[in-house]
């Protein structure tokens, strides 16, 4: 059995748009077309786009292009009218204290932006 067949829809600890269930439905729905090319619009967090790589990667040996675009990313308007969720603006949580102390004090790096 090889690998991609063995391949499941990982969260990495994000918010991500789609719930694992239905990740691994589009995982799955990539499995079976086997693309070397692909277009993601709207990445949000990076979670699907994370898992399509890696993905891509075993199907195609590390030949394959993505391109993923966020729409509102540099759009002024979209910015000032978007509401940042609470996540965002707040320290995150984590509920492994670790986690939270290697990510808030040291990196200082947000997951989720």
């Amino acid at each position: 059995m090889s690998l991609q067949s063995n391949f499941k829809y990982k969260e990495y600890w994000r918010k991500s748009g789609l719930k694992k269930h239905f990740g691994q439905i589009f995982i799955d729905l990539v499995k079976e077309r086997k693309p070397q090319n692909f277009l993601e619009i709207g990445v949000f967090t990076g979670v699907t786009a994370r898992n399509i790589c890696e993905l891509l990667s075993l199907i195609n040996n590390g030949k394959f292009y993505y391109l993923g675009i966020d729409l509102f990313e540099d759009f002024e308007d979209a910015i000032s009218n978007e509401v940042v969720p609470e996540f965002l603006t707040n320290k995150q949580n984590f509920s492994n204290p670790l986690k939270s102390l290697f990510y808030n004090f040291l990196l200082r790096e947000k997951l989720n932006s």
